[in-house]
């Protein structure tokens, strides 16, 4: 979709790793965005890094009923709209240090306040985009995936979402 071309997961084993990069960690702000394109009834990752442990995991995927999750360890929040109809939808969630927000095609889908987020407290692990400890396989289509080491506002979320002519 951006640039003419996607990466195409099989939903066993083609997942990416990002050697040597192990994402954002902390509390700190973060945002991380992908357009996805699936139709699966299966949970699977967007993007994952951090080992176990409270607060310790970033896990952003979609669950067996199509909502997004964005997760942490001991927590998360599912968007209250399901993506997994066959067309490609631009997925986001943003952490600012108190709130967490998931947004689909570039408007706020669902929110919570948590500060529980730490990430790589239990470990700091590479990104891995499409599985979650090797498990979870995305299976469908994905481009233009981002991890943005800060919370990005609605509006630059939403020129991320929209679409290139």
């Amino acid at each position: 979709i951006v640039g003419g071309a996607s990466y195409a997961f099989d939903g066993a084993g083609n997942a990416l790793t990002i050697p040597g990069y192990t994402g954002v960690n902390g509390n700190t702000p973060r945002t991380v965005a992908a357009w996805v394109k699936t139709t699966t009834d299966a949970r699977i990752t967007i993007a994952h890094w951090g080992a176990s442990g409270t607060g310790s995991r970033a896990t952003f995927a979609i669950n067996p009923t199509g909502t997004i999750r964005s997760e942490y360890q001991g927590g998360g929040l599912n968007s209250d709209t399901a993506i997994n109809d066959g067309e490609w939808h631009h997925v986001a969630y943003s952490y600012d240090g108190l709130t967490l927000t998931t947004y689909i095609d570039g408007v706020v889908d669902t929110s919570q306040e948590t500060t529980i987020i730490d990430t790589g407290n239990a470990g700091e692990t590479d990104v891995e985009i499409g599985s979650q400890f090797g498990d979870r396989i995305f299976n469908g289509e994905m481009d233009d995936f981002r991890i943005f080491s800060r919370a990005l506002s609605s509006e630059t979320i939403m020129t991320l979402a929209e679409r290139p002519e």
